[in-house]
């Protein structure tokens, strides 16, 4: 009786075993999904970014077995590339092995360089679906250069900041435009499911338009936003979330809800920009000398032209709802409104942000996020102030860059 008892047994937890492992066996993974992460860390920046792989690292046992993170970061050392997955060993950037190292140190913001790594990527990399981090400074759609100015401004715009020193004590360096970004991406030959810029100011309705071709949606910030940026240890499984795409932005905006810094979050369906750009250009063309002339004293602004002219001359970057909904009478901003919901259907701010750069007080201060204007999305307006006074001739070099855009052709021009 005892040795029927005990086959019982044996069989019994055998059946449950196998039950167990077979459920595992067949517990759904999703389709399979390569996080790109492209890291500008040759600039003050860089300590920052050996904690946010770090925070990486730390969230790497909530990836499947199909989900993996392959990372370009150039740093303080030869540009490398790393593979993350659940299975990778260690918790600090100091123990992982990169997969492949460069010979030597590059402009990691020019074009070439993105298009290296992307085609090594694909080569090196076989999922469904592709998801793209790029980390580093940012200031959205202004034209990249490196030189002094007839005023002496050293220019470093849109994408990026590569000071070829390999240290962190320098912000002067070259930058990538997004005409270049767009020309680097394009040569993917597919839509990411989503770009999400941890920068600066990228969430501009200029650079959206201009890259709505090489992606499905862009998460970013149309302010700035923190130096810690994004806490990857909670973002991770979100970024993995193949039906969860556009709620990235909610996840980093709900990371600095009780921060002492304030964030500002969207996410752009590239899909809705066309619409968006056709009752854009229909808004402009009845009211452009009005749009041209009003004031803007009281239209949300996350960068001040009139504080930081003197010293780098960056145009405003105000927010796009904001213009329309003081311009506009009640029945034309609601036709208009349809087409920027649809484009920005997540966005998020807290009731302030801290800001260095977006204000004017040199030393920082928290900014109203001003809840009713804001809907995500800056949008430059070609106001003549930018091309009369002191610094017009300082100006030209976005002015100009600006009536070339795809934006501006679009709706402007």
């Amino acid at each position: 009786m005892k040795y029927i008892a005990r086959l019982i047994l044996l069989y019994m937890v055998a059946l449950a075993f196998t039950s167990c492992r077979k459920a595992e066996e067949d517990e759904p993974m999703g389709p399979s999904r390569t996080l790109l992460v492209y890291m500008v860390a040759e600039n003050s920046l860089l300590g920052f970014s050996n904690t946010d792989i770090r925070e990486m690292l730390s969230a790497k046992s909530t990836l499947k077995s199909n989900q993996e993170i392959l990372l370009f970061l150039d740093n303080n050392k030869n540009p490398a590339i790393y593979r993350i997955t659940n299975q990778t060993v260690g918790d600090y950037l100091e123990n992982l092995s990169p997969e492949y190292t460069y010979s030597e140190d590059f402009n990691s913001c020019s074009e070439d360089a993105l298009t290296n790594f992307l085609s090594y990527a694909r080569k090196n990399t076989n999922s469904e679906s592709y998801g793209l981090l790029m980390w580093s400074h940012g200031t959205g759609w202004q034209p990249s250069n490196y030189y002094l100015d007839d005023k002496k401004f050293a220019r470093r715009k849109a994408f990026g900041i590569d000071n070829g020193m390999n240290t962190s004590t320098s912000d002067i360096g070259y930058s990538m435009s997004i005409s270049a970004l767009h020309r680097g991406l394009k040569s993917w030959g597919a839509r990411f499911d989503y770009i999400m810029f941890d920068c600066c100011f990228m969430q501009t309705v200029e650079v959206a338009y201009e890259l709505r071709d090489v992606t499905k949606y862009i998460i970013g910030s149309p302010a700035e936003i923190p130096g810690p940026g994004a806490n990857y240890s909670s973002l991770m499984p979100v970024l993995f979330d193949a039906n969860n795409v556009q709620q990235i932005s909610e996840k980093y905006y709900d990371d600095y809800i009780n921060s002492q810094y304030g964030s500002l979050m969207s996410t752009v369906d590239c899909d809705a920009l066309e619409q968006l750009a056709v009752a854009t250009r229909k808004v402009v063309q009845a009211h452009k000398q009005e749009i041209l002339d009003m004031s803007y004293d009281n239209i949300l602004d996350f960068f001040i032209y009139d504080k930081w002219r003197n010293t780098c001359t960056q145009p405003d970057a105000y927010d796009m709802n904001g213009i329309f909904m003081s311009i506009l009478p009640t029945n034309e901003y609601e036709e208009w409104k349809a087409s920027i919901d649809k484009a920005i259907p997540y966005y998020y701010t807290t009731d302030k942000w801290y800001s260095y750069i977006s204000v004017k007080a040199y030393c920082g201060k928290y900014v109203n996020s001003n809840k009713e204007q804001y809907h995500g999305l800056s949008m430059y307006v070609p106001l003549s102030k930018y091309e009369v006074g002191e610094y017009a001739s300082s100006n030209k070099f976005f002015v100009n860059a600006y009536q070339d855009s795809q934006w501006a052709k679009a709706v402007w021009y």
